[in-house]
Formats: structure tokens, sequence, C-alpha cells
């Protein structure tokens, strides 16, 4: 190519260049590209360098690429400088807005000094299994640099990085509003030297760090009251980390200056504190969603009281004395927000002073030691707007709601359990507890409840929760419950055939029950329920079970439980007079109603 070709290439992309090509008597690329946008060199394994300088007489010429966008360097294995001896070049790359740089396993550093100062428009960087890669920028503690456009930064898989930025890139990162560092072993702060330096993070919405276990805190205290936009801190595997903000003392206001973070995720930081360490995140009162797994050391910490997410797995914290769970209220004149103390996950919610009306979505799965979710006096209200419910692995919880508590769930539509061992009942009852008091309890909303692999529990829901509870009920899926006698549970009235209790679910769509051995009925002697909005039934392994399946001419489906049955019965029998299609008893029924 002439000089004129080479001076108007807009974009460049390599494959496959061995050395050769690229020595310093013949050079693929000129030394000044002023129409150069892109440059893509992708699995040139033997390219030890991408820019080459020609030194001569001891001055060196420029490299210029002052319109270059865009740099994507892959699986160079053996590129070992981006820019060859860039030690005594100047060089300008002062359009540069992104740069990806994956699977270079010999660069120890990214931009040289002579590079660094020219990237002031660099929006995207990101590095990818850059094993031998110590520094982004080399010697970078003797300038100021301005990365005042960077936006996104992702870091993953360069083990031998201590820090990500320098302090003289640090103080010039007001843009950046994505940070995502992965699996980098020997990272020991994400800014260097970040004790003695005031940093600007004031863009930074998105956070996300995973396995990093030299890390012992995320932020200086510098940066704390720069963090208005955090959003989302995703915090994961860093199993040194103590702290998420770096402080000497906590004080609650300063969770006021996070006035935009909505979610919050910590998993598995064995090393994580709570007792006011952590406090400054976890009490910001913008905080909708919390999600904490396998944190060990986090009880006791404290929650505003308008949560509206709430997740824990693999938390083992058992009650104590000196742990007693009581609201906290703080703040001055001006401003004053309620506080939950989580002390334990024996007794998750132990106190009734406090109200979490906002509480949407309650996630609670492996806790080992959950006993009871809510103990305690449970007032009008105060969990008025929880819509889902997920209980998963909960081997000690003997039951979910309390009596109190089951009567003031008027938004819950979801309820979805298992592998709960030891749970007898859904509902609490008691010794004192009667067919009259549960009267009161009614879900109006609840259109989804799955329950599997409960083998303790012997009834889903007491009858009384049929009569009219239940009229946006759609679906019920129970599977491998061993000791389930019946769906609903009663007393058996004293009624004949033709004064049998009709009971309708009108909404019902979806009934499964699937290996169930000890079934017995669907619902109590005498009563007759009726699923006009059925679509599909399913009935597998319940040999035991004496309820009458049938269905009509309308393709309403019918369920009666009778003193007496025919449980010999072994095929469909029809009936002229009633129209009604009867499957046998205790025969497995595969029913997909067709529209």
């Amino acid at each position: 190519m002439t000089n004129e070709q080479l001076s108007n290439l807009h974009s460049c992309k390599y494959e496959e260049l061995e050395q050769d090509q690229t020595s310093s008597q013949h050079h693929p690329l000129p030394l000044c590209f002023p129409n150069l946008i892109r440059i893509d060199i992708l699995e040139c394994e033997s390219l030890k360098s991408l820019f080459p300088i020609i030194v001569a007489q001891g001055s060196s010429k420029t490299l210029n690429a002052p319109n270059l966008q865009t740099l994507r360097i892959e699986r160079c294995f053996g590129m070992e400088e981006i820019i060859q001896d860039s030690q005594v070049s100047t060089i300008s790359f002062q359009c540069l807005r992104e740069v990806q740089v994956t699977k270079c396993n010999k660069l120890k550093f990214l931009f040289p000094m002579c590079v660094a100062n020219s990237l002031g428009q660099l929006q995207t960087l990101k590095i990818e299994r850059c094993f031998r890669m110590e520094e982004i920028i080399q010697a970078s503690q003797v300038s100021t640099i301005s990365f005042q456009c960077l936006r996104e930064v992702q870091v993953t898989k360069c083990n031998k990085l201590k820090f990500l930025f320098p302090m003289g890139v640090a103080n010039n990162l007001g843009q950046l509003q994505t940070l995502k560092i992965e699996r980098c072993f020997r990272m020991e702060e994400i800014i260097q030297y970040s004790q003695v330096s005031t940093i600007s993070f004031q863009c930074l919405r998105e956070v996300q760090v995973t396995k990093c276990n030299k890390l012992k805190f995320l932020f200086p205290m510098c940066v704390a009251n720069s963090l208005g936009q955090l959003q989302t801190p995703r915090i994961e595997s860093c199993s040194q980390l103590q702290e998420i903000i770096q402080v000497v003392e906590v004080l609650i206001s300063m969770s006021q200056g996070l006035a935009q973070l909505n979610k919050v995720q910590l998993i598995n930081l064995p090393h994580l504190k709570g007792r006011d360490r952590n406090n400054i995140v976890l009490t910001s009162p913008s905080l909708h969603l919390l999600f904490v797994r396998d944190c060990p050391q986090l009880t006791p910490f404290i929650v505003p009281t308008n949560i509206q997410e709430l997740s824990f797995s693999e938390m083992t914290e058992k009650k104590q004395i000196s742990n007693v769970a009581v609201p906290e209220r703080r703040g001055g004149t001006s401003t004053c927000t309620e506080y939950l103390t989580i002390s334990n996950f024996e007794e998750l919610f132990e106190y009734f002073g406090y109200k979490l009306s906002s509480l949407k979505i309650l996630n609670l799965s492996r806790l080992t030691e959950l006993r009871v979710i809510w103990s305690g006096p449970i007032q009008v209200g105060n969990y008025q707007n929880l819509t889902e419910l997920d209980v998963k692995d909960c081997k000690r919880l003997r039951y979910i709601f309390p009596l109190t508590m089951a009567r003031n769930l008027p938004q819950l539509w979801r309820l979805d359990i298992s592998d709960c061992e030891e749970l007898e009942q859904i509902i609490e009852k008691d010794q004192t507890s009667s067919q009259h008091h549960l009267q009161a309890v009614c879900f109006p909303n609840l259109i989804w409840i799955t329950i599997r692999n409960c083998e303790n529990l012997k009834c889903l829901f007491p009858i009384t929760l049929a009569h009219g509870g239940l009229q946006k009920l759609e679906i019920i899926i129970l599977g491998r419950v061993s000791k389930l006698e019946q769906v609903f549970e009663g007393d058996e009235p004293n009624v004949s055939e033709e004064e049998e209790k009709v009971i309708h679910l009108p909404r019902l769509t979806d009934l499964q029950l699937d290996g169930l051995p000890n079934l017995a009925s669907f619902g109590p002697v005498g009563y007759h329920f009726v699923f006009q909005s059925l679509l599909i039934l399913r009935v597998v392994d319940c040999p035991n079970i004496t309820t009458r399946f049938s269905f009509d001419s309308d393709k309403s489906v019918h369920a009666k439980t009778q003193a007496c049955q025919l449980v010999d019965e072994i095929i469909v029998e029809e009936s002229a007079t009633a129209q009604e299609t009867t499957w046998p008893i205790g025969r497995d029924i595969h029913w997909l109603k067709h529209i």
C-alpha cells in the first residue's frame, strides 16, 4: 500500500499475523493514521507489540492516531507491549473511546505514561484474562491522569493486579457509572493509597465485585460522600472483605448521602462485619431490595422499615439473650427513619413494635436454624403489602404463618414452599384454635400456591378458608408431600348427599396432586368442590385418595368426598342424567381441557 492509501485507512483488522511481519524493518502500520477509526487484532499469537516505534539518533518519532476510537486486541498470547519502547515516545490517542483487551497473557501494563495523558475521551475499558498484568497505567504514581469521560470499567481474571485505579487517575473519575471487577485474586485496593486521597465517584451507579480475596474494603472513607448516585452494589465471594465503606466512626446520617441506593446484594462474605460496621449502606432510606447469603458475621444489622424486598439465604445466627431485635428510630428533627434490627435467624421477625408495611417480597432459603418467621402479636397493617413469600430448605420450620399474621395478608398472591422437612402447618393451629377462630383467615388475592417436599405437612388449609377466602386462587401444585392427608382439612358435617356443602373455586385453572401416598381426600366428607375454570387436572401417585373427580357437560370439574365410595371402580362411567364423566377413584388422572 502507498503512503497515501495508508493515510486514508479507516479500519484495520489483522488475524493470525506472524512476528516477522511486524519487525522494525517491515511495519504493517505506518506511524501516522489521520483517518484510522478502529483497530481489531485477533489471534496474532507471535505479535509482541502493536505499534513499533523507530528511534533514530537519540530522538523518537511521534505516533499519531488522532481519530482512533476503538481498539480491540484478543488472544495475542505473545504480546508484551501495545506500544514498543513506549517510554521514549510521545503518542496521541485523543479520540480513543473504547478499549478491549482479552487473553494477552504477557502484557504487564496496558498504557504507558506517554499515552495515558491523551486518553481524556476514553469511555469504555474492558480487560479480561491478562494474567500477568500488574498495572493499567505504567508508573502511574508520578502523574495526574484524567479519565474524565470514562463511564464503564470491567476487569476480569487479572491475577497480578494489586489495585485498579492509581491515585493519580482516581481523582478524575467523575463520570464513571459502571464498575465490575471479577476474579482479581491479588487485588488489595480498588483505589491505590486511597486513605490520603480525595476522590469523587459522583456518577457511579452500578458496582459488582466478585472473588477478589484480598480486598478488605470496597470504598475508602474519602469516597463515601460522593456516592449519591450509587444504585446497585453487588459483592460476592470476597473472602477477606470486612467493610463496604471503610470508616473509623459510623454515623447513621452518612446513609442519607446514598440517596439513590436501591438494591444491595451481599453473597458469601465470611468476614463482613455487622454491629454498625456496614450500617452506612444497609440503612439508606432509599434501599428497596436487600439480598444476603452466607454472611455469618453480619448479624446483627439494621435495615429501614420501608424496605420492599428481603432475601436471606444460608444465614445461621442463633437467638441469644444479647441479640434481641429492637426497632430503632434515628435521625434529626427534619428526618426520622425507623430501622428493623435483624439479630438472628432462629426467630426472624421477633419483635412486634415495627411495621414493614412496604415489604412486598420475602425470600427465605437454606436457613438451617429458622424455627419461626414471625413471633409476637402482629398488628393490622404490619405486612399489608406483602405479595410474595418463598420459603425453601428451612429444615426446622414448623409453621409459616401465626394465626394473627394469616388474618392480615390482603395482598398476598404467591406462596411457594419447598424442602421444609419439619413443616407441619401452613397456618399455625395450637391447642386452643378452632374452626371458628380460623374463619377470620382470608387470602383474598392469593393466586398461586406450590408446596413440594414437605414430608410432615398433613393439610394445606382449613376448610373455612375455602368458604370465600380463596376467590382468586388459580394454581394449586402439591408434590411429594408424603404425610399429606387432606388438601382442605375440617370437621365433617353430618349431612346427607342432598345437603352437601358446595364450594366454588371459580378461578382455579391448574390443580396438580403428585406423589401424595397418604392423601385421603381433597376435602372433608360432605363437601363438593366445583372448578368451573379448570384447564389442567393432574392426580398422580395418590393411591389412597377417596375423592371422586368428574367433569360435566360444561366441562366444569367436580371433586366430591362422600361417606361411601365405590373404591373398586376401574373404568370411566357415563351418567346419562347428570351428563358427567367420572374418573375411577385412586387411578392416575392426566386431564387437559380442550378449548
